[in-house]
């Protein structure tokens, strides 16, 4: 009798944990240098709950880690021993990516981040962004063929993502015959680049790669044309932001980017998502945001086929998405890679353009 009574209550007790609201972690800045990205990829989410969780139990519990490793350390623990979440949508940090990585596998629950392009997939740590190898050669392969330049430099957040750009960029640039003629890494956190841009003038570039985010690419491009140099500039998918434009005027005039989005092909459900975003968030959405919504996506339909308590398939449902057709683009998994496809933008007259325009 005594064991009839225990598995029945375990049997009660495990169907009320199945009728639960499913539970997503959400680790990202909201305060700090990157906020503002942060924000953007809250935003998303909450269209993307509204848009698609009329008839699901889907909760969203938001943590912020103003973008630094131990905070985002700290939020996981948090959601994953408190709160009981079935999966954590972040950490946007490269750095923080890789402190959460073997939480994730201890606690065998997905970690899928909208950025961490220089992060490789692997145990519970997946990412639904670009890889950071293919992006430097794809921008190599732009400025040397196209813009025939010959002379590159690179200017690059010191932690695994810059690292990556530059291994990578290095890399693509020996394929063309071309060489790179300095290359200037900085910390997370820096707003003066001048020791780096003046080292980086005397070797007289004719491109420069800025491997950073948003408004701090302003600021680059500020104090390099300050400094003199007239370089061509290029930057990376996490460029464009609303507050990038505000930060460098026109001295971002002619900067050129990737951005793995058509946007001069929008289709009406990638165009009622930028409607949606503008309406809620005041500005167009960027590469994070976009990626943030498919991780929405994707986890409710993950979730709907595994249920909750099999993280293991809810895993290895995700690194099986083939050709999956997201707002950020066709998303296919394999050997641990994202592969995505590459378009460029540019900044003319102090608005994102894309460059065959």
């Amino acid at each position: 009798m005594l064991v009839l009574i225990v598995a029945g209550g375990f049997a009660l007790f495990k169907q009320e944990r199945e009728d639960e609201a499913i539970k997503i972690g959400v680790i990202i800045p909201l305060t700090g240098s990157l906020a503002k990205v942060g924000e953007d990829v809250r935003a998303a989410l909450q269209i993307a709950e509204a848009l698609l969780d009329s008839q699901d139990a889907i909760e969203l519990i938001f943590e912020d880690d103003a973008f630094l490793p131990e905070k985002s350390v700290s939020a996981f623990q948090k959601l994953t021993s408190v709160d009981g979440v079935d999966a954590v949508i972040g950490p946007l940090n490269g750095s923080a990516i890789e402190a959460v990585r073997p939480l994730a596998l201890e606690k065998k629950i997905v970690a899928f981040t909208p950025w961490g392009a220089g992060n490789r997939i692997g145990g519970y740590t997946i990412k639904n962004s670009v890889e950071a190898d293919e992006e430097a050669h794809a921008i190599a392969e732009l400025a040397t063929s196209q813009f025939q330049l010959k002379r590159l430099a690179i200017l690059y957040l010191k932690n695994e993502w810059g690292l990556t750009h530059a291994r990578a960029f290095e890399t693509a640039l020996k394929t063309e015959n071309v060489e790179l003629i300095a290359s200037e890494p900085f910390d997370f956190g820096t707003t003066d680049y001048r020791t780096q841009l003046t080292k980086i003038k005397a070797a007289r570039p004719d491109g420069l790669f800025i491997v950073n985010n948003g408004a701090a690419v302003g600021i680059v491009a500020k104090q390099a044309r300050q400094l003199g140099i007239a370089a061509q500039l290029f930057g990376q998918y996490a460029t464009e932001s609303s507050d990038l434009i505000a930060s460098g005027g026109m001295d971002l005039e002619g900067l050129i980017y990737s951005f793995p989005i058509d946007e001069s092909n929008l289709s009406d459900t990638q165009k009622q998502f930028v409607a949606d975003f503008e309406a809620k968030a005041g500005g167009k959405p960027q590469v994070a945001a976009y990626n943030a919504y498919d991780i929405y996506a994707i986890l409710r339909s993950v979730f709907k086929k595994c249920g909750r308590n099999n993280s293991l398939c809810v895993r290895d449902y995700i690194l099986g998405l083939k050709e999956y057709v997201g707002l950020g683009g066709i998303i296919s998994f394999a050997e641990q890679k994202l592969h995505r496809e590459f378009h460029f933008k540019t900044i003319r007259e102090g608005q994102f353009m894309p460059l065959a325009e």
